[in-house]
């Protein structure tokens, strides 16, 4: 878990809270805040497809009410743009697979990126447009071999599963599950108070979605974090994202580390890209239940990509 410290103002936990009611029958209303010292705007309309709330409306929905644990990640806002919602990781539920010491995870991990109702293609292999993506999910049915496969929207063809890459930075070796581009704040969710509509089956008793909820969002696991210094995420630079997985814990810092290294689809398809100084990557450690960590690494570069979003998986065999 990114902890606060004052000397660099890097990362923090964050506790959020959600709460459901019931108007009719099967249908419940869900509402989720993170963070929950941020003040409460007026009510506005729903929004089913926020990355708060995906996870949530996928599991009711499907009549699953064990919906794993949440970890909220917010950028912490600027002069520039508010608290943005950047994206969601969810630890799914169910039994853990067998502990192994070389097995990077021990259950299901999901990345929810923020981008509302999965606008974004992702090219296929052939170079053709894939699914509409709603996220990512990642398994580990071996040790040492992680694998990812994209989940549409509903109704939408799968694309096939791919391998997660080994990359070997100086700080130690980790796991490039994919890369993230934005190319400006307004295209990513906000953070604050959200809410939707659920339409649940009738074997779904109420009391497990209030436990549900609880333990999957009631915690302070999430994290509130923030860019590298001397950054401006301004018209004439964009958002890089990597997340990678460790077996061992990397000290949250700001390291000389070009993203395009890790994720080289991040440098394709720039307009107007200027010259940079050596660039620094913020990478966040997130403690995930079975004691490994997933690593965020934040970046901004200049030039503005084609696209609101970029999803950049990792190398295909």
């Amino acid at each position: 878990m990114a902890v606060h410290t004052p000397e660099t103002d890097r990362a923090r936990s964050a506790a959020a809270d959600a709460w459901f009611d019931q108007p009719a029958p099967l249908i419940s209303r869900v509402v989720v805040q993170f963070p929950i010292r941020v003040p409460i705007p007026p009510p506005w309309p729903p929004d089913p497809f926020h990355v708060f709330l995906r996870p949530l409306k996928r599991a009711f929905e499907e009549g699953n009410p064990a919906v794993g644990m949440c970890h909220f990640i917010s950028l912490r806002a600027s002069a520039q743009h508010p608290m943005l919602a950047l994206m969601t990781i969810l630890e799914g539920p169910g039994l853990a697979w067998p502990p192994e010491p070389n097995r990077y995870l021990d259950r299901r991990l999901i990345v929810f990126p923020g981008w509302g109702d999965g606008i974004v293609r992702v090219p296929t292999k052939g170079g053709r447009l894939g699914s509409r993506t709603d996220h990512v999910t990642f398994e580990e049915k071996a040790p040492g071999r992680v694998w990812g496969h994209l989940t549409p929207l509903s109704g939408e063809p799968e694309e096939k599963p791919y391998p997660a890459s080994p990359v070997f930075l100086p700080q130690g070796n980790v796991l490039h599950l994919c890369s993230l581009r934005v190319r400006q704040p307004r295209e990513v969710d906000l953070a604050g108070l959200v809410w939707c509509r659920m339409i649940s089956p009738s074997s779904l008793p109420t009391q497990a979605i209030g436990e549900s909820l609880h333990q999957g969002v009631e915690h302070d696991r999430h994290a509130l974090i923030s860019l590298p210094p001397q950054s401006s995420w301004d018209a004439r630079h964009h958002l890089a994202v990597n997340i990678l997985l460790s077996l061992d814990s990397l000290e949250d810092k700001d390291y000389p580390i070009d993203p395009g290294s890790i994720a080289p689809e991040l440098m394709r398809n720039l307009k107007n890209r200027e010259p940079e100084r050596p660039i620094m990557t913020r990478f966040i450690g997130l403690r995930l239940i079975g004691g490994r960590h997933l690593i965020i690494g934040l970046s901004l570069r200049s030039g503005e990509p084609p696209n609101s979003w970029t999803l950049a998986m990792s190398r295909r065999e």
